[in-house]
């Protein structure tokens, strides 16, 4: 039986080579650009008292908590103390901490220096700073 229409003829005679085209409409989107001056955030868990202590603190600097307590962190990291060791504390109350290139470049130093992660160095780090800020003895 012939067709007559040509559309209805079986396309298994005809072999074509011809490349699939991926969507022509689109460009490909180019990876996005990091910032020079980026961030790194951590989050730290404290206690209930102590994360009413940063707060009642950032209150009377007027400053939000995690501004006071990214301070709080880079005026320890400052200095050249030894940091007495602390109990990691995996759940409780979150707190951030901002540190740009320096501190965090410090930090991980510390990292290095302790064999423990950024989040329990930057913990252990923060305690000690919050303890000398309450004046209570270290």
């Amino acid at each position: 039986m012939s067709f007559i229409n040509p559309s209805f003829k079986s396309k298994l005679n005809q072999t074509t080579n011809t490349p699939i085209k991926e969507n022509v409409r689109k460009p490909e989107k180019a990876p996005r650009k990091k910032r020079s001056d980026a961030k790194f955030d951590i989050k730290i868990y404290v206690s209930e008292d102590e994360k009413k202590a940063a707060r009642l603190f950032a209150n009377r600097a007027r400053l939000p908590i995690t501004p006071y307590c990214s301070e709080l962190v880079k005026k320890a990291l400052s200095r050249s103390e030894t940091y007495p060791e602390s109990e990691h504390q995996t759940s409780g109350k979150p707190i951030e901490i901002k540190l740009d290139q320096a501190f965090n470049t410090i930090l991980m130093d510390y990292c290095i220096e302790w064999d423990c992660s950024k989040r329990k160095a930057a913990q252990r780090i923060f305690k000690y700073a919050l303890k000398r800020e309450r004046g209570l003895t270290l």
